[in-house]
This record gives C-alpha cells, sequence and structure tokens, in this order.
C-alpha cells in the first residue's frame, strides 16, 4: 500500500511541477522510482538467496534502464505498475487463505454432523425420514456457509 502511495505521489505532483519546473518534476520522479525500486531489490535479492527466480527482475531492470538513461516518468510509470502489482496480489493472497479456511471449516462440521445424524439414526432415535430431513438441513447449513467465501 506504501508503495503505491509513493508511485502515486511522486507520479501526480511530478505531473503538476512538468508544466512549470520540469527539472523539478524530473527529481520527483527519480525520488518515488528509486523509493520503490530499493523495496524491490531488496525483494529480487531475497528471492534470489532462496533460489527463486521471479520477473521481478524485469521491473528492476526496466526501473533502473529508465533511471539510468533519463527518463524517470517511465521508471516511475513502472513502479506505479509493479507496486499495483504488489497490492492486488497480496489482496489475492488474502482472500484465497479466507476462502480455503471456510472451505474447510464447511466440510469438517458438514462431515461431523452428518455422522452424528447417521449415528444417531442408526441407534432408532431418528426415522428414515427424519433422518433425510435433518441430512438435507446439514447440506444446506454447510452451503450457506461456504457461500459465505464469495
Amino acid at each position: 500500500m506504501i508503495l503505491v502511495a509513493i508511485a502515486t505521489g511522486g507520479l501526480l505532483i511530478g505531473l503538476v511541477l512538468s508544466w512549470q519546473a520540469a527539472r523539478c518534476a524530473h527529481l520527483v520522479w527519480s525520488a518515488a522510482t528509486l523509493a520503490v525500486l530499493a523495496r524491490l531489490l531488496l525483494q529480487v535479492f531475497s528471492a534470489l538467496r532462496r533460489g527463486e527466480v521471479g520477473l521481478d527482475i524485469v521491473a528492476a531492470l526496466s526501473m533502473s534502464a529508465a533511471i539510468a538513461f533519463g527518463e524517470p516518468l517511465a521508471g516511475n510509470v513502472v513502479g506505479l505498475m509493479y507496486a499495483g502489482g504488489q497490492l492486488l496480489e497480496s489482496f489475492a493472497e488474502g482472500r484465497a487463505r479466507r476462502s480455503c479456511r471456510i472451505a474447510l471449516q464447511s466440510v469438517s462440521v458438514g462431515l461431523t454432523l452428518s455422522v452424528g445424524a447417521m449415528v444417531a439414526a442408526a441407534c432408532g432415535y431418528l426415522q428414515p425420514v427424519e433422518g433425510a430431513i435433518l441430512q438435507e438441513a446439514i447440506d444446506v447449513a454447510v452451503i450457506l456457509n461456504a457461500l459465505r467465501a464469495l
């Protein structure tokens, strides 16, 4: 979230400054790009130490090249795309964890209630019709619980 704010803020402030003071706009874009690039490089190096290679290297090279060739606006835009992608990835990861937790909860509760109903029916505490209705109620409750993941 902070990286998105830095990249967006740098982009907007630089655009405002570009009408009056182009040199200042370049400095703002460069500073915002370097801030995002620093975080990105830390992430790339830690991933490389773990033996993982990702496409974040391409973003780091793009931002570095933009700064080196005097195109800080392009670097800032790439930084904003990278930061936005990181934000979306963390949001999706949180949603996936929540969905898995709810699915596991639904399955375990549903199985527990179904086994309990079958034992009650086998012991004669439930008539066949009552057991069928109870099983349908359990199924509906499990489905409604699973719908929370949406």
